[in-house]
């Protein structure tokens, strides 16, 4: 159990609130209480309505809503978690949270809804109103069945008959009851149910409160357990009436609050019983153990009426006129330390030695910070008004016996820590100093030669005391200077750069933080260290040499940079904070003080590897999140801000480690809200999917990170503040929502049951369409296959024919070539040769015969020759038939220069039936001597052929054949026309000729003319 002195310390704690008001959301600012329902959400019962609190902010209900009233005195959970509200109203109504909607379970049945408690036994839900006499009861788990109970009246006029007239009954169960009767000095436990009493038990050695807790006006109860909490007003003792083992166990409040409080409640929390009291909460466990006890510390203007704990361990205190003053667990370890000057609270730089811990103001005065104390001491009180913060204590450099500190304006000091006295710098060097040239370029100005400028527009400063260096940044230039005993200072000049921060290692090497990096003085020589990229070009507010030498530079917006051996790194977690001060701590911890509040780094190995561990600011204590400076101890941080100086217990026993309670809350698809359970298949269309999601943890203020990933879509976690994501154009597949929330002291809760559903495709990307897809495709293939195998064989069949007519053709062609007539008449032509001894003209006939018939069988085995290989074969035939006529006609052959005899493709054997028809039936019938030409022209791409002879002409010559008595019919024309046609047909090349019969001015025919016009053939 606690000890009284707890409260004589305690009582003095002044605390930093949170505090909620209409401003924030709440519906007025008169606050009857509040409670935390087993979903972890707080809910306020105020004269204007219900106001649930998710640590973001407030969701009000009203009448509007189903309240019965807008006046609510108390909420009641049950087992279910739904909310039984306590009002004046005629009808009790229950808001079950899991569907947010009210319920009315009875009207005209409670006349006076204020002044009921829930009880439940697991099975039976009762509703139990003294006052009137009344309980109203159903089964646990359904508000629609309503049964009455017995009446309270009835059960009085039943235990009047057992001799129990005057007892006072206290219902702690459903069907179970505690009667007392003050007459007897007797408790009696009765069972309802059964109408008999099963027990009975004294008092004990508190006989004369026995009527106090008979008397139920104004008493507080509980029921809790096997048995219940009552208090009497005016009494300063809570008695547990414990009905299993028929005892009672006593708590006194005096043990706890100066005096007997006013007014006394009892508050379930979960398995907690907190008695709220009107000077501060006691929160019970094991029955009778004091776990806590706390004091609001308000003010009197402050109304406050209840307060609560909730599961982090947190404090809510409600008022009537202010509305809610909310702490964090880890605050009640904070205390606002008063300092001992009025008005002067701003706290601008702090340093420690031998576990004295020393502040300086806005104002000038220096103050000393003493471990378990409240309030601060002075030390150095500024002498003359300062303006424009002209006085302001820029840093500070402590000692055993003295400390340094910089005036921003004025002059650097030397405290002494024995009597407080203070000595300006300036005074000390001008009883004379010698100045060291040796780091000066000669051709500045010398910086040394004034005292005055020694002094001014100090920045920073280290006190090395050992050694007795005092080494100066400035916003001109640095210097060092070494003080000996008996004799001047020695002055060193280091940097004409400005300079504001300096520190100094274990080898004497002093660092200088310039607004453009860092750069060290050892053995005379000034170095800028460029070579450490995370801090060139960066301003340096602050520098710390750690045990290790490890150098921590504090940067203007860039974070903390940790530098060893010229290799640096930024710390994780403070990328972007502005350092104003670090503290270098014990088992490696580093202290640093940001516009994000103190946080404390863990320095490991490699130093890649060192990050924020915690982050103190006001759920921590702290009036402000900006902190100027840092300093800790075994037990204690002091963070010294612009509103004073807090020291935080790091041991108090009120440090919270809860966990966030993760919700998710809606999902929304397509814009519109969705049960969870129907998430589990979407059709394809329905692919934009929003989830809404609460973590509650209200020390965090709503400074909650988010990590997020929909497996299926998203490649790698994601992270937000925010408490909604969206998903736009998902594609058909499986996805799965996980959901992290990690508060503000890195503690993580993950979502239980990730969100698993399932898009499925449209109709036409689904498996079955694909199988669909590939058996028609297979048909088709397989349709197509035969479909081609078929009309490839007709093709063949087509294409053996089209041979075979070529073939047959051909060989017309090759007979028509070879003519009985011309072979005979040229076989006679050789024999008269060889009769006539004219062997060499027979020789040359028959060599030339040979040679044509050569070339007549070797052009038939072509559909195609050359231009030149006609013409040659052309020629022999032509120059036979002149041997064979003697002379009796000439030829004359014409070619155009543009044509290429060698790569014009003409049909083999189509010239020569034409040149043919000439001679034997144009020019042999001639009288005189007759004339063949043959002309080659281009034709498009083409060529165009024009035989021409000056015969008989092809009347005169049908006269002749129809008057010859032979049988012999030439088809040579026919023949050519049916070639052509072949080609037309099947090779697609449209070959034509026309026959042309020239006439004479008086109508004699004068020849025929054949012109042939060949396409270009590939």
């Amino acid at each position: 159990m606690l000890m009284a002195f707890f409260h004589s310390e305690c009582l003095a704690q002044q605390f930093s609130y949170q505090r909620y008001t209409v401003d924030d959301g709440l519906p007025t600012n008169a606050v009857y209480g509040g409670m935390q329902d087993s979903k972890g959400y707080i809910w306020f019962y105020t004269e204007k309505g219900v106001s649930r609190f998710d640590g973001y902010g407030f969701k009000n209900y009203t009448i509007k809503d189903g309240l019965p009233a807008n006046d609510i005195f108390y909420i009641t959970e049950d087992r279910a978690g739904r909310l039984w509200l306590h009002s004046f109203a005629k009808k009790l109504v229950v808001l079950d949270t899991n569907k947010d909607s009210f319920v009315t379970i009875a009207e005209q049945k409670f006349l006076n809804n204020f002044s009921f408690e829930i009880l439940s036994n697991g099975t039976t839900i009762w509703g139990i109103n003294y006052g009137y006499g009344n309980t109203i009861s159903f089964p646990d788990g359904s508000i629609k069945s309503e049964r009455e109970h017995p009446q309270i009246d009835s059960l009085k006029k039943e235990l009047a008959k057992q001799g129990f007239s005057n007892s006072t009954i206290y219902f702690y169960k459903p069907f179970k009851a505690v009667l007392i009767d003050p007459e007897k000095g007797e408790l009696l436990f009765f069972d309802t149910k059964i109408g008999q009493v099963f027990g009975k038990m004294k008092v004990g050695t508190y006989p004369q409160q026995i009527s106090k807790i008979a008397s139920k006006s104004f008493n507080a109860y509980q029921p809790y357990q096997d048995g219940i909490y009552i208090h009497s007003n005016g009494d300063s003792l809570i008695h547990y009436l414990d009905v299993g083992r028929q005892t009672a166990q006593h708590i006194n409040l005096l043990d706890y609050f100066k005096s007997i409080p006013n007014v006394v409640r009892f508050h379930l929390q979960g398995q907690q019983v907190q008695v709220q009291t009107s000077l501060g909460l006691l929160v019970l466990r094991n029955i009778s153990e004091v776990e806590d006890v706390f004091y609001p510390n308000l003010p009197p203007t402050i109304q406050f009426d209840r307060i609560f704990k909730d599961r982090e361990g947190n404090m809510w205190v409600t008022s009537k006129n202010k509305g809610v003053f909310f702490l964090t667990a880890q605050e009640r370890g904070a205390t606002n330390i008063s300092l001992p000057v009025a008005d002067d609270y701003a706290i601008t730089a702090m340093a420690s030695a031998n576990g004295r811990i020393f502040c300086g103001s806005r104002s000038g005065n220096i103050f000393e910070a003493r471990s378990g104390k409240n309030k601060a001491t002075l030390v150095y009180k500024s002498q003359s008004p300062q303006f424009n913060d002209a006085g302001l204590i820029k840093a500070i450099s402590a000692g055993k016996g003295h400390l340094w500190f910089i005036r921003q304006s004025d002059d650097i000091y030397r405290l002494s820590l024995a009597d407080h006295s203070a000595v300006p710098l300036s005074k000390l060097l001008s009883k004379g100093y010698t100045p060291d040239y040796r780091s000066i370029d000669s051709n500045l100005d010398n910086p040394l030669a004034n005292t005055a400028h020694l002094t001014k527009v100090g920045k920073d400063l280290i006190w090395a005391e050992d050694k007795q260096w005092l080494a100066i940044a400035r916003g001109n230039y640095s210097y060092l200077c070494k003080f000996r005993a008996g004799a001047p200072a020695d002055v060193q000049f280091m940097s004409f750069k400005r300079a504001y921060s300096i520190a100094m290692d274990s080898t004497q090497k002093i660092w200088l933080g310039h607004n453009d990096g860092l750069a060290s003085f050892e053995n005379d020589s000034y170095h800028f260290h460029d070579g450490i990229a995370a801090l060139n070009n960066k301003n340096i507010w602050d520098i710390e040499i750690g045990p290790d030498n490890t150098l921590w530079a504090g940067t203007d917006g860039f974070g903390l940079v940790a530098v060893r051996n010229d290799t640096a790194v930024t710390i994780k977690g403070t990328g972007n904070d502005i350092i104003q001060d670090i503290f270098i701590g014990k088992d490696h911890q580093v202290w640093v003080a940001t516009n994000y509040g103190v946080k404390q780094i863990q320095a490991r190995q490699p130093l890649s590897e060192s990050g924020v561990v915690k982050v103190f600011n006001q759920n921590a204590g702290l009036v402000t999140r900006e902190a100027n400076g840092v300093i800790a101890d075994s037990q204690y941080l002091y963070v010294g801000t612009n509103e004073g100086l807090t020291r935080i217990d790091l041991a108090s026993p009120h440090t919270d480690s809860t966990a966030p309670q993760l919700y998710l809350d809606q999902v929304y698809v397509n814009g519109r809200p969705i049960p969870q359970g129907d998430m589990q298949t979407l059709d394809y269309n329905q692919n934009e999917v929003e989830f809404h999601f609460t973590a509650l943890s209200y020390k965090s203020f709503g400074n909650i990170q988010y990590t997020y990933q929909l497996t299926g879509a998203d490649r790698a976690p994601e992270h937000t503040l925010s408490r909604s994501v969206r998903y736009s154009s998902l594609s058909p597949g499986t996805y799965a929502f996980e959901l992290t929330a990690t508060d503000t002291r890195g503690t993580s809760t993950t979502l239980s049951n990730p969100i698993s559903f399932t898009i499925h495709p449209p109709w036409w990307r689904t498996r079955l369409f694909y199988f669909l897809c590939i058996v028609s495709l297979l048909a088709s293939v397989v349709s197509i296959y035969f479909i081609r195998v078929r009309r490839i064989r007709r093709q063949a069949a087509r294409e053996t024919a089209i041979n075979k007519r070529f073939a047959k053709l051909e060989l017309q062609a090759l007979q028509s070539q070879m003519n009985p007539h011309f072979v005979f008449n040229s076989m006679s032509a050789i024999q008269h040769f060889i009769q006539s001894r004219e062997t060499m003209l027979a020789d040359d006939y028959l060599a030339r015969f040979g040679q044509l018939m050569r070339l007549f069988l070797e052009s038939s085995k072509k559909r195609y020759i050359t231009l030149s290989e006609e013409i040659e074969i052309l020629s022999l035939y032509i120059n036979l038939e002149q041997a064979r006529f003697n002379g009796k006609f000439s030829h004359q052959l014409i070619i155009d220069e543009r044509i290429d005899l060698y790569s014009t493709l003409i049909p083999s054997v189509l010239l020569q039936p034409f040149v043919e028809n000439a001679i034997n039936h144009g020019l042999f019938h001639k009288p005189g001597p007759g004339s063949l030409i043959i002309a080659f022209e281009p034709f498009g791409e083409g060529v165009r052929c024009t035989i021409e002879d000056d015969g008989i002409g092809r009347e005169k010559a049908m006269e002749i054949r129809l008057r010859s008595n032979k049988n012999y019919k030439s088809r040579a024309m026919q023949m050519i026309e049916e070639r052509l046609e072949a080609l037309r047909q099947f090779e697609g090349y449209g070959i034509t000729f026309q026959i042309t019969d020239l006439m004479g001015r008086t109508g004699e025919s004068r020849g025929t003319r054949v012109v042939i016009e060949i396409p270009e053939i590939d």
